[in-house]
């Protein structure tokens, strides 16, 4: 199939964007690797899983923030500046996700606009309730089910 053919199939995603994606030379985002995948006659939900944390583990890789950073366990997190560097972490575990990635994954996106998450990960802020915060995590992939020890 040519990558015409797979823009057609994919719709909102160019030739363009699809070549690349395709060539190693950047790492796609997330909807790109799920629309290529399900053009391409992926549609088993494991695969596109597969593939998905293909994606976060070469965008780590890409970034290499991760290395550099530790995790912090959220019982030993005791001020804002312990949980800036925790919700860091968690942002560059994932990935780094677009800003609109982490908003439309977060179960509550009108709870976490764009601009608050630019100065949550620029580590300008921390969230300003639980439910921002909780937004912000669930939307940097850790499930609603993930004991957190928020309590």
């Amino acid at each position: 199939m040519t990558y015409e053919q797979l823009a057609e199939r994919t719709p909102g995603i160019s030739r363009v964007t699809l070549q690349r994606a395709a060539s190693g030379t950047c790492v796609p985002k997330e909807k790109t690797v799920v629309a290529f995948a399900h053009a391409c006659g992926f549609s088993r939900h494991e695969v596109v899983a597969h593939l998905t944390a293909l994606r976060v583990a070469a965008r780590i890789e890409e970034r290499g923030v991760l290395r550099s950073l530790n995790a912090l366990h959220p019982r030993l997190i005791s001020d804002r500046r312990d949980l800036s560097r925790a919700l860091e972490y968690i942002y560059e575990a994932a990935g780094a996700p677009t800003l609109r990635e982490i908003r439309d994954r977060s179960g509550d996106p009108l709870s976490l606009p764009t601009s608050t998450l630019a100065r949550i990960i620029a580590r300008k802020t921390t969230p300003a309730d639980e439910r921002q915060l909780l937004a912000f995590i669930h939307g940097c992939g850790i499930p609603s089910r993930t004991p957190l020890g928020l309590s």
